[in-house]
């Protein structure tokens, strides 16, 4: 049996012994079975020179295995600074002058759907707050889709002359 052969055949043996040492070692499973593969490709690749002892050498494989897998780790370790700054996660909602800017806009909106007729209101809310289409509509009042056009044209015109009656923030003076 050539040198090559007697190698892998030790492996063979040792192969439980050699997935004990390496996760005690990582203290990972998963990290352990790669190291245990990548130290079969070694064996398998080795040289065919005489080794005097087998085990002793598929272990100090496994353990330079281990070695250069931790030194690696530490080169990928986040300084704390880092850490911090992948933890920062910018906040997409509005800010406190948008929030206070959209409650005077609503405020004003529903008080402008207070101020209108019924069936105008109706019309607006089932178009644009139920999504209905202008058929549907028109068939629940008795009435032409012409109608439920003309009625969202006035309803939306109320709305935003109602809005512009809002005095401009701060922001809006500065832009």
């Amino acid at each position: 049996m050539d040198e090559r052969t007697k190698i892998k055949s030790h492996y063979l043996g040792q192969r439980e012994a050699l997935l004990r040492f390496l996760t005690r070692h990582t203290r990972d499973p998963d990290v352990a079975q790669e190291l245990l593969q990548e130290t079969w490709l070694r064996v398998a690749q080795g040289s065919s020179a005489t080794v005097s002892n087998p085990r002793g050498y598929l272990f100090q494989i496994a353990s330079n295995l281990a070695i250069d897998y931790f030194r690696t780790e530490k080169r990928r370790l986040l300084r704390t600074e880092e850490i911090d700054a992948l933890l920062v996660i910018p906040d997409d909602g509005p800010g406190p002058e948008t929030v206070a800017v959209d409650r005077s806009e609503l405020s004003v909106i529903t008080h402008a759907l207070d101020e209108m007729p019924e069936r105008r209101r109706s019309i607006l809310l089932m178009s644009r707050v139920e999504g209905l289409t202008y058929r549907t509509i028109a068939d629940h009042f008795g009435v032409s889709t012409r109608t439920v056009e003309f009625e969202i044209v006035r309803a939306l015109d109320f709305c935003r002359e109602r809005l512009k009656e809002i005095p401009p923030s701060d922001s809006d003076r500065n832009s």
